[in-house]
């Protein structure tokens, strides 16, 4: 099976299977970031190796949606819609920046409604240790940094095809869309993860980071590897917040090697 699950435009989640394996194989969800889509991952759905079943979810945070979904509380609950309504279950949720924060926040969560994948690939996802590690200067600076970040996205998609002030004019739009709202359902999600309860994951875990994000740095990737129970980093050389883009084949590689590793464990466990 391969096309969109039956759904209605303002349908807050929108499910795509991209490849059916013709024989049973690892059944992998990619989920976007914030202002973004589905979208960002075709480059690297194109590149998976075969044998994997392959998802994406547009999610309410996209632009297309109503910016209702910022005013909300509990942003997760739909991470966990888009699992449950995939035929057989997920094994492998791949999870870009502000999705991967709220992948976290789902699994973290005692009352926890996600169905649990075998394994989590977080993309550059946010993370500080200790609410100390945050200060006034970070909120001095976290607006101009969430514009570049938006500013990034735009251009590793668009490539040359946009000159500088067709690019500001688009990154002064999207921040628009997102709204006051949407950039503050960000900051408390970021603000939450010193409390995150990461021994419950449970599951092995591959953090990626771009070896030249400017945010969230690498160094928080490595910290929330540290963090995790059960998991590593893998830095991607050369690339910043949109490794799936910017590189794709090197960012392709290590999540398969990744999963290949992960099958291979498995199937020594159930054979024994």
């Amino acid at each position: 099976m391969t096309g969109t699950l039956p759904t209605s435009p303002a349908e807050p989640v929108v499910l795509k299977c991209h490849r059916a394996p013709a024989e049973a194989g690892e059944r992998v969800l990619f989920l976007h970031g914030l202002a973004n889509s589905a979208g960002v991952w075709r480059t690297s759905i194109a590149r998976w190796p075969e044998g994997a079943e392959l998802w994406t979810a547009d999610l309410p945070w996209r632009l297309s949606h109503p910016r209702t979904w910022s005013r909300e509380d509990g942003l997760e609950r739909y991470v966990a819609e888009a699992v449950a309504r995939i035929p057989g279950g997920v094994d492998v949720i791949v999870a870009h920046s502000f999705a991967a924060n709220l992948v976290l926040e789902a699994l973290a969560a005692p009352d926890s409604t996600l169905a649990r994948p075998r394994a989590l690939v977080l993309v550059s996802p946010f993370y500080r240790a200790t609410p100390d590690d945050f200060t006034w200067r970070d909120i001095e600076r976290f607006p101009v940094t969430f514009r570049r970040i938006i500013e990034a996205g735009i251009a590793v998609q668009a490539g040359h095809r946009t000159g500088p002030a067709a690019l500001d004019a688009l990154v002064t739009r999207v921040c628009a869309l997102v709204g006051p709202y949407g950039w503050a359902s960000f900051l408390r999600i970021y603000l939450r993860t010193p409390q995150l309860a990461l021994s419950r994951l449970g599951v092995p875990s591959l953090v990626v980071a771009g070896a030249d994000d400017f945010c969230p740095p690498p160094a928080e990737s490595l910290a929330l590897a540290e963090a995790i129970p059960d998991a590593r980093a893998h830095l991607v050389p050369g690339v910043g917040h949109f490794a799936m883009v910017q590189n794709t084949e090197a960012f392709v590689t290590g999540v398969s090697e990744f999963v290949a590793d992960l099958r291979t464990s498995l199937s020594k466990e159930n054979s024994r």
